[in-house]
């Protein structure tokens, strides 16, 4: 298995193979534009081509999360801790009953 990244344009990079999983574009003062994916997506369609959850994680942190591309290296959003941030309970999407 093979996680390459590359420019879709002068600036976003994207992992082609995760394209489904894309949330939007992430921007922030001081740093460029980049991809945002949506961590739990990934994680199942990895645990899916590798066969088990454990591994499919341990390869995502080691070959993805852990790969710096440049300044445009695209972010993985993970929900699973929304609503303990906005102090509230969560539905099984991650969102709370006050969003």
């Amino acid at each position: 298995m093979t996680t390459t990244p590359s420019p879709i344009d002068d600036e976003l990079i994207e992992y082609p193979e995760y394209r489904p999983y894309i949330l939007g574009v992430v921007e922030r003062c001081g740093s460029p534009p980049a991809i945002c994916y949506d961590y739990s997506a990934v994680i199942d369609h990895l645990t899916r081509d590798i066969g088990d959850r454990d591994s499919a994680v341990e390869y995502f942190e080691f070959n993805v999360i852990g790969a710096y591309v440049g300044p445009h290296t695209p972010y993985f959003l993970d929900r699973s801790m929304a609503a303990a941030l906005r102090g509230g309970a969560s539905g099984a999407d991650g969102e709370g009953a006050d969003s």
